[in-house]
């Protein structure tokens, strides 16, 4: 599949490529890739970061330094969705496409200014298989996901990301905060930011691993960790029951079917 996707990529880029940049394998290795066939064919390639109060400050961070180790300079959208969008407050079923239809929107005028001709994102072929509504929007915007072109999921992202000795072949997916409520639930720059407090200090303790801190109603914290670690975090409850009273939570619940991507849409089948 490498080969693959570097002929695909030498295909698509002669007009300029904008890449949407998140930091996480996905993007990391399409970006690698992409420096790859641009050794053998010139091409122009600016990488953006979306910033919105639906990312975790963090993590704008991370991709800050791994676009530097790249050597590329990350450019950085930001965007006051709640203002753009006042629906997006109350986390609608179709939030992911609302969402992304102001990012790729925004992206698409800035790809335009600097004549850009094609838009790409780091979609591989497991998020087709899953409840994934912003897909929607990327096809509006014709921007193109070469991973799922060419045929490559989750794994085989990450083999090639080991094979390319990327720093985040490992990196556990960081998906936007509020995929940690239920669809209708108010979302606030506060309640966003206690969730991300929170989830910082349980990576500490389970580091490298998937980790989610879902929130039902005002003041029950229901916590993931991969199924594997559930009898450690049971062994750690104390402590993690204490960081979760400090940020707020009068309850707290580890779930023990594990760790899964996607488990509060499953509140609404």
């Amino acid at each position: 599949m490498k080969r693959q996707l570097l002929d695909y990529l030498g295909e698509h880029s002669a007009g300029g490529v904008a890449l949407a940049y998140s930091g996480g394998v996905d993007s990391a290795v399409l970006l690698e890739a992409l420096h790859r066939v641009k050794s053998m064919k010139e091409f122009s390639l600016t990488v953006f970061y979306f910033s919105t109060p639906l990312q975790d400050r963090k993590e704008e961070q991370m991709a800050r330094e791994a676009a530097r180790l790249s050597g590329e300079q990350l450019h950085v959208l930001r965007l006051d969705l709640f203002q753009a969008e006042p629906r997006l407050r109350n986390n609608p079923p179709d939030r992911c496409y609302l969402c992304k239809k102001l990012l790729f929107g925004a992206m698409a005028r800035q790809a335009r200014e600097l004549g850009l001709e094609t838009l790409m994102d780091g979609t591989n072929t497991d998020d087709l298989r899953s409840f994934r509504p912003g897909l929607r929007a990327l096809r509006e915007f014709g921007v193109l996901s070469p991973l799922a072109e060419v045929g490559m999921d989750k794994q085989a992202v990450r083999s090639l990301a080991e094979e390319w000795k990327l720093e985040v072949a490992r990196k556990p997916s960081s998906p936007c905060l509020a995929t940690r409520w239920k669809h209708g639930a108010e979302l606030t720059e506060g309640a966003l930011s206690r969730v991300a407090a929170g989830e910082e200090q349980l990576r500490k303790m389970f580091p490298g691993k998937g980790v989610r801190l879902r929130v039902h109603g005002d003041d029950l914290a229901r916590v993931e960790v991969e199924r594997e670690d559930v009898p450690e975090a049971a062994r750690q409850a104390a402590e993690m029951v204490a960081i979760l009273h400090t940020l707020g939570f009068r309850y707290v619940t580890l779930d023990l079917e594990g760790f899964r991507s996607g488990s509060m849409d499953e509140i609404e089948r």
